[in-house]
């Protein structure tokens, strides 16, 4: 136990008397009757209770944290059901599909057995007009044939061989389809000549060159034989896959 008394210093002279007539100021005394451990005990309970606090902040703090994180697992759980629910429907929508898929496909290998069977396919009645109508007045036709070419040799380059009213040979320039032989009688060399320069104006027909020109003395007219190949800018690509 400890009594403490402050006095006044100022209201009291260095010999000890008073220096004014009113009552000397003296502060009331303070006496700490509890002993040491009692303070330390509270002061212990106080910092537990500081303690508790902390920690009910820090499960406070640890259940919002998993409130949070439970809230995004659901949304992402949400999410995940709604993806495989439209992946499951155009699953459906694929297997309903199906035969026209199939259907597709058949109508697709039979364009392309067509394009195969046909893609040489060549409007001759186009051409046969043609020439009737673009001939020269002096000319006439006694024979008009046609030979397809026979595949030879190596790097897509073709030949074909074919002959003639007077039994000569001709090769067709490479890539040719075909060869066209005509065989005529003319009034003279000039209106053969004009067949040859209007056969290589028409488109599809290249390498147009004289075979073999006779005369006979007693007509006065000339027996031609005249070839040309056919190229394959004369095919109609009708029924070429994406056409021409």
């Amino acid at each position: 136990m400890s009594v403490s008394m402050i006095k006044d210093e100022e209201s009291i002279d260095p010999a000890g008397l008073p220096l004014l007539d009113s009552p000397v100021g003296v502060r009331a005394p303070r006496v700490n009757l509890l002993p040491p451990e009692i303070a330390e005990q509270r002061a212990v309970r106080r910092l537990a209770a500081a303690l508790a606090g902390g920690v009910v902040l820090c499960a406070f703090a640890v259940g919002g944290g998993y409130a949070v994180i439970g809230r995004g697992e659901a949304s992402a759980q949400a999410d995940l059901a709604a993806a495989q629910s439209v992946q499951a429907s155009l699953q459906r929508q694929q297997r309903s599909l199906q035969p026209a898929q199939q259907a597709q496909a058949q109508m697709q290998a039979a364009q392309a057995a067509l394009a195969a069977a046909m893609g040489n396919e060549v409007l001759w009645s186009r051409y046969l007009d043609n020439l009737r109508i673009e001939k020269p007045d002096g000319v006439r036709f006694s024979q008009v044939k046609l030979d397809p070419t026979t595949s030879t040799g190596t790097g897509g380059s073709s030949a074909a061989t074919s002959s003639s009213a007077g039994g000569a040979t001709s090769t067709a320039t490479p890539g040719a389809i075909a060869t066209l032989t005509l065989t005529g009688k003319a009034r003279s060399q000039p209106d053969v000549a004009t067949l040859l320069d209007q056969l290589a104006q028409i488109k599809g027909f290249g390498g147009v060159y004289l075979t073999s020109s006779d005369g006979d003395p007693a007509s006065g007219t000339l027996t031609y034989t005249v070839t040309a190949s056919v190229t394959a800018e004369a095919l109609s690509h009708r029924y070429t896959l994406g056409g021409s």
